[in-house]
């Protein structure tokens, strides 16, 4: 028992979720691996998680959707030591219980589950990056793992064929499966919401690194500024390497007035930027010979479920989750004309962005879900014999 009087989970029908990190600290799968966690929660299983985040290492308790669950942290440190401690909690967990129903949001953290819960039913989610950028000694690691899950779920059709390139044609058998991720807000307070009058807002939030072509952004709004479209103001939301180079480009572009950078928003604020957006602009690109790219892009699936007329890259994931002239408008990232052009119609067509941002707000929520997301690997929970009392998403749990 901890400080604070949590302990290990000795009840009920667990799901183990292995994250490398977890909220509060930021990061896309930290993101994630709270959702998940909470997906499981409401569907009625008792969830257990195993990862490294701020506060003190041990067990605590704390709460979502309503209901207490369990989180061991491992506390500050490295990698290597933080596997360790995990693999060391991970064996101490199984020797009090037995554990059944295993989820790691990232093939690294799997290995924990494939070292010490070899007979539990193991899920794994492959978001794209991770397995296209692994150093030569450690492929065979991720083969072993991803080979023994009993279900490997990928975010995208993107996401899977960035896997069949590095795995081969085995990505293709019946226990891989695409499964779209949820939304981060889903309140209808949030969503339905009349925008102010004024100027053509344009939201960008994103990592601020080159794939994410902020600067092919800041380049075509230049270019309309330049034919005198310039009913338009930018926000840029997000931290990174090029903050710097960014502002100084804004200045030389003569946007300085135009532009915002509003650096780190807080996951309780975004709400109130995708309300006052009209226009979501993320034309994110590949780089490094297409090893770097978004895999699913939870930021414009949130951005079309508050009503803004997005426009994306047509790279990776988000290809499948714009609809391209209905949902949003997809362009090349690396041609500054057609995003010049996608950009100019939704300034200056107020009926075309009002079309994309409504039919995107009705689209989204019904299309992107966590029980959605979390269903093949409940599914593959409950047609284990040891799962027996695994229920499908959304199902009531006696």
């Amino acid at each position: 028992m901890t400080k604070d009087g949590s302990q290990p989970p000795t009840t009920g029908d667990l799901v183990v979720v292995l994250a490398k990190g977890y909220p509060p600290t930021t990061g896309g799968v930290e993101k994630y691996s709270g959702e998940v966690a909470a997906a499981y929660l409401a569907v009625g299983y008792e969830v257990a998680v195993l990862t490294q985040t701020t506060g003190s290492r041990g067990w605590t308790t704390r709460r979502a959707n309503g209901r207490p669950y369990t989180l061991w942290n491992a506390g500050s440190g490295g990698q290597a030591l933080t596997f360790l401690r995990m693999l060391g909690e991970a064996r101490r967990l199984v020797r009090r219980r037995p554990v059944a129903r295993v989820h790691a949001t990232t093939w690294r953290v799997a290995l924990v589950a494939a070292l010490v819960m070899g007979r539990a039913t193991k899920a794994v989610t492959v978001h794209g990056r991770e397995v296209m950028n692994v150093p030569a000694f450690l492929r065979p690691a991720m083969r072993w793992v991803l080979g023994g899950a009993d279900v490997v779920v990928a975010v995208s059709e993107a996401t899977r064929a960035a896997a069949r390139a590095e795995l081969g044609p085995s990505v293709d058998g019946p226990r891989w499966k695409v499964s779209y991720n949820g939304l981060s807000f889903l309140s209808s307070d949030d969503v339905l919401t009349v925008r102010p009058e004024g100027p053509v807002r344009i939201l960008s939030l994103s990592r601020l690194v080159p794939r994410k072509n902020v600067q092919g952004s800041l380049a075509a709004l230049a270019v309309l500024r330049e034919e005198g479209v310039d009913a338009f103001e930018m926000n840029v939301a997000g931290t990174g390497p090029m903050r710097e180079e960014l502002e100084a480009l804004a200045q030389t572009l003569g946007l300085a007035d135009k532009v915002h950078f509003l650096g780190y928003v807080p996951d309780e604020e975004l709400p109130r930027l995708y309300q006052r957006a009209d226009v979501f602009l993320h034309p994110h690109t590949h780089v490094g010979e297409g090893r770097d790219f978004e895999g699913f892009g939870l930021v414009i699936a949130d951005a079309m479920s508050f009503g803004c007329a997005v426009i994306s890259g047509d790279a990776g994931g988000p290809r499948e989750v714009v609809d391209h002239a209905s949902t949003g408008l997809l362009v090349d990232g690396h041609d500054s004309a057609a995003l010049v052009a996608a950009l100019r119609s939704v300034i200056v067509d107020q009926g075309l962005r009002r079309s994309l941002g409504d039919k995107a707000r009705e689209v989204a929520p019904r299309r992107f879900t966590w029980s959605g997301h979390i269903r093949p690997v409940v599914d593959a929970f409950d047609g284990d014999g040891s799962n027996a009392g695994a229920v499908a998403p959304g199902a009531p749990r006696g």
